[in-house]
């Protein structure tokens, strides 16, 4: 019986790559070759010979007055070989392939996409001529545009705060409803190879969309926006100079897009795509010059900061530096050169910036970007924000009516945040109550609960895969027993999370949940209180360690010493080593059975 064919969309463009457009290549040598070392390579692996690839660019664009999304497809070819490595397919491509577009389809945006739904694979590899209103209804219930620009998901300890900042940051990538993300993303693991891909992690070459920082007690205003950084130089000196922090990296890349997108052309690289190649060509040549106006006088650049370009004036001046930030407005015309000072060297950057030509045609897409703040209340956001905490509001977004632009302490550049750059931070409640942040933070966020969510263990969990393991133990209500006794005894806020017994298939594994995770968080809630643990746990998990003794304490005055002499010291049970009976029997005395 012969397999039945399967069908994939494939990218083809490697950033930071020469060249970028890695179409060509694969035509001519007769491949398709991942590009990443780490991502995607299980999926490779079980791509079958036979299988359909579909070499593609995907991207948002406005029509009506709504969001679509189009795949524009560049190549198709067969699979003939899979070494199974994880990287390489042996294609062949077929001849004389006249690219396409097809609107309401450019939802398959990772690198290597499975595609299932019958219509689109008619319509991509079919090359069928398309009909716009079918087209436009598969996709259209699934497309959302706006999100919330700050949020803050916010809950107990195991509520999957962090898990979903993954659904939601790639939901805004991929301008998709968080609740149709199973429709594109079959398996969690290909949501988060997705995420992966967008995640970025070079901040020296930063290629991606998605951003992550932690904070901390000693994150600071330094390490966000920028402050004054000790480095070596290439003779190994120490030499100090403005670094960015990642919030003001994260932006400069969003704002980057945002004004490509929106003042750029398509025969013109983004300024990004451009300085990358600039570098590059300097790293080959460093004694490259550029001209200013009057003849004679010639320049060369010495090396590249994060915020600027060192270079030598004609007369033997080292001391010298053009901003990248200044450099980028004025590639987009959003300020005129100034013809006086430092001003008169950054027209010959410019002209050799504008020189470079994009190796592919495709249309100007304004991409979302999210940056997700995990445990955003353990920093002093004041503090770490400082006077941009009023630039993330909407309204005073770049672009908008009232937008503001500060110029930042250190490198008095002028400094706003675009449109496009979305902020998700996350929040343990049980470390610092919502009612205590900042004030000048709930103003600006939007602010989502996440719950204990009981039913998931069942429908979610593994669990469910498990059918009869744990017939004879209840774990949602378990997990609803214990929150209804900690809400009573403490707060909502201090109540465990479901993730505590998502994983959990076994009575070995829920002893290790009780031991590891679940009674050593009691012991923080209630400061060693076994009396209140007890109260919560039930009497099952705790033994007594120590016998009534007589004259145990010394005698003071006439201070009565017999009721503490008579008291019961108790001690919570090695739970790894109870037999399955006990644990049992001390389930039962949880739920008062």
């Amino acid at each position: 019986m012969a397999k039945e064919i399967q069908y994939y969309c494939v990218g083809f463009f490697w950033y930071g790559s020469e060249p970028e457009n890695q179409l060509p290549r694969f035509q001519k040598d007769g491949i398709w070759e991942n590009g990443f070392d780490d991502k995607y390579l299980d999926k490779v692996k079980s791509v079958q010979v036979g299988s359909q690839i579909a070499a593609k660019t995907s991207y948002t664009r406005k029509k009506d007055g709504k969001t679509i999304s189009v795949l524009e497809v560049h190549g198709i070819g067969t699979v003939t070989a899979n070494k199974g490595d994880g990287k390489i397919l042996k294609v062949e491509w077929k001849k004389d392939f006249k690219p396409f577009t097809i609107d309401g389809r450019g939802a398959y945006r990772s690198t290597i996409s499975k595609v299932n739904h019958p219509e689109n694979i008619d319509l991509i590899f079919g090359n069928k001529k398309k009909n716009e209103n079918d087209a436009l209804a598969f996709d259209e219930k699934d497309i959302q545009s706006e999100f919330a620009l700050n949020q803050i998901l916010f809950g107990p300890p195991g509520t999957g705060k962090t898990y979903n900042t993954i659904n939601k940051a790639v939901a805004i990538v991929d301008n998709l409803k968080e609740s149709a993300l199973k429709g594109y993303y079959e398996e969690r693991s290909d949501l988060k190879e997705r995420f992966d891909e967008l995640l970025i992690d070079d901040w020296e070459n930063p290629n991606g969309q998605i951003g992550f920082v932690t904070f901390h007690q000693s994150m600071s205003y330094e390490d966000f926006i920028e402050g004054i950084k000790p480095g070596l130089n290439d003779e190994q000196n120490v030499i100090y100079d403005i670094e960015p922090g990642v919030f003001k990296m994260m932006a400069s890349i969003a704002r980057d897009n945002w004004l490509d997108a929106n003042k750029g052309t398509k025969e013109q690289l983004s300024f990004e795509e451009a300085f990358t190649k600039f570098k590059e060509e300097w790293q080959e040549n460093q004694e490259m010059k550029f001209p200013l106006k009057r003849e004679g006088s010639e320049y060369t650049i010495l090396g590249f900061t994060k915020s600027s370009i060192k270079f030598k004036k004609a007369s033997g001046g080292t001391g010298h530096t053009l901003s990248i930030s200044t450099l980028r407005d004025y590639f987009y015309k959003r300020r005129e050169v100034r013809q006086t000072g430092v001003g008169i060297y950054y027209p010959a950057i410019l002209d050799k910036l504008k020189s470079y030509q994009p190796s592919l045609i495709v249309e100007k897409e304004e991409k979302n970007y999210v940056l997700i703040i995990d445990e955003i209340n353990r920093g002093n956001v004041s503090q770490i924000f400082g006077e941009l905490i009023t630039l993330i509001e909407e309204d005073k977004r770049l672009g908008k009516a009232e937008a503001l632009e500060v110029t930042l302490p250190y490198s008095k550049e002028k400094f706003g945040v675009p449109p496009n750059l979305h902020i998700i931070g996350t929040m343990n409640t049980a470390d610092r109550s919502v009612e205590a942040l900042d004030a000048a933070l709930r103003r600006r966020f939007n602010f989502e609960e996440m719950p204990p969510r009981p039913l998931l263990i069942e429908t979610d969990g593994k669990l469910k895969e498990q059918k009869g393991i744990l017939d004879t133990v209840d774990l949602p209500f378990i997990l609803y027993t214990i929150n209804k006794r900690i809400e009573k005894l403490l707060d909502k806020d201090h109540q465990i999370g479901h993730s505590y017994f998502m994983s959990v298939t076994k009575l070995s594994e829920l002893k290790e949940a009780f031991q590891n995770k679940i009674i050593p968080l009691l012991q923080e809630y209630f400061f060693g209180d076994y009396g209140k643990i007890g109260l919560v746990v039930g009497k099952g998990f705790f033994k007594p360690v120590e016998s009534v003794q007589e004259n145990l304490f010394a005698e003071f005055n006439d201070y009565d010493s017999s009721e503490f002499a008579e008291r019961t010291i108790y001690k919570i049970r090695d739970i790894t080593e109870m037999t399955e009976d006990d644990f049992k029997t001390a389930i039962n005395y949880l739920l008062k059975k």
